[in-house]
């Protein structure tokens, strides 16, 4: 394929900007390396997901308005939103048996001490590093003080991509984009009292981890871990503030009389002018560990390329760049007979896709292309083989 991509330099790095490879299908893509392309400037990593998703033309992405509020779509991080009167409740989409609902929601809009840090690094005299990480779960948080109590329902509104929820004292937003669901707190008015300003979170239906570049979310039931990441803080004028995040578990939660974990962050906005936007986001957490070094993302029909300094993507080895698939991956389905076998999926979206099959999936499994004739009718393509007394196993590809 000789398609000319603007955004990608030469020898543009690995594509490790999908990290779940398994969910979007990364195959190594290098028929591009040898050519030679206009340089161009390297978007920042906080940037890539709007970049691309400002170019993607699809259903993977969208805000749809319901009955209570809106829903989110975020296909790429396999993460549906449902925004109600009580807040954003998140639900992980990558298996259809567990119901993995959760939540992160502001209780108080106050002011605090700074905590009292009881891990190794601190009793030898240091403090915390990088800027925008959580402090270890052995923090012992300090109580906020002047806070101002948010009620625990609020009004739900649309505009064009984004989501609103208003309280009293502070309004959230909700996007979704290739980088994830980025949650926006806009504190409106500066708190009373000293200390630096603190957003507790409750969170429901999971438990909170540090993390180097923020928190992880691990899920209640799956065990699915979500970055919680990307922080960044600025005030009226455009002004990056220091904030960090804090995680531990409450005695009490406000939401519900039950008892929950607590994410606190933490900003020193003692220069600050308000409102104060304060903007973390939610994405699979393999997909946040990718770091920096991704340099350039691109689109092509319903392609996306990426390019990083990595080797691997995925778990497969593609050197300096990558692809993904960026429609819901298709699902084979399996008809079986007294003498027959017949394999389908859907027409729609699986053009250059072939179907494989292996005998036992020992380590390396020897995936042949099937060579049976194809029968398309417009909404399934299939094929029938003859049964055998043999194990079997299918799936599709995209060379």
């Amino acid at each position: 394929m000789k398609t000319n991509l603007n955004l990608l330099q030469t020898r543009i790095f690995c594509a490790v900007a999908l990290g779940m490879g398994s969910s979007f299908g990364l195959a190594a893509a290098t028929e591009n390396s040898a050519d030679t392309a206009p340089a161009t400037t390297a978007i920042p990593w906080s940037q890539l997901g709007a970049k691309a998703g400002a170019d993607y033309q699809g259903d993977a992405l969208a805000v749809i308005a319901t009955t209570e509020g809106a829903r989110l779509r975020c296909v790429f991080q396999r993460l549906e939103g449902e925004a109600t009167r009580e807040g954003l409740w998140l639900t992980s989409t990558v298996t259809n048996t567990v119901n993995d609902r959760f939540r992160l929601v502001a209780v108080e809009v106050g002011r605090g001490a700074p905590s009292t840090l009881r891990s190794a690094a601190t009793e030898d005299g240091c403090a915390p590093s990088a800027v925008g990480g959580a402090t270890d779960r052995s923090v012992n948080l300090q109580p906020s003080t002047s806070g101002i109590q948010l009620s625990a329902t609020g009004t739900v509104s649309i505009d064009g991509q984004s989501v609103r929820f208003t309280r009293l004292g502070l309004v959230e937003e909700y996007t979704a984009s290739m980088d994830g669901v980025r949650q926006d707190f806009v504190v409106l008015e500066r708190p009373p009292g000293l200390g630096e300003l603190v957003l507790p979170l409750a969170v429901s239906g999971a438990r909170v981890e540090s993390a180097a570049l923020g928190a992880q979310v691990v899920l209640a039931n799956s065990g699915r871990k979500i970055a919680y990441s990307r922080l960044k803080v600025t005030d009226a004028n455009g002004r990056e503030l220091p904030a960090r995040m804090e995680a531990a578990t409450a005695p009490e939660s406000k939401i519900r009389n039950q008892k929950s974990e607590i994410l606190r962050v933490v900003v020193n906005d003692a220069a600050a002018v308000y409102p104060v936007r304060i903007d973390p986001t939610f994405s699979d957490a393999n997909w946040s560990s990718m770091g920096a070094g991704v340099s350039a993302l691109a689109v092509s029909g319903s392609d996306l390329y990426a390019g990083g300094a990595f080797t691997t993507a995925g778990g497969n080895v593609s050197v300096h760049i990558a692809r993904a698939y960026l429609p819901a991956l298709p699902t084979l389905s399996v008809l079986h007979s007294s003498e027959q076998v017949t394999i389908s999926w859907p027409t729609v979206d699986t053009a250059g896709f072939a179907l494989e099959q292996a005998g036992p999936l020992a380590a390396p499994a020897a995936w042949v292309t099937n060579s049976a004739t194809v029968t398309d009718d417009g909404t399934n393509k299939s094929v029938t083989l003859p049964a055998t007394n043999s194990s079997q196993f299918f799936r599709l590809r995209r060379p």
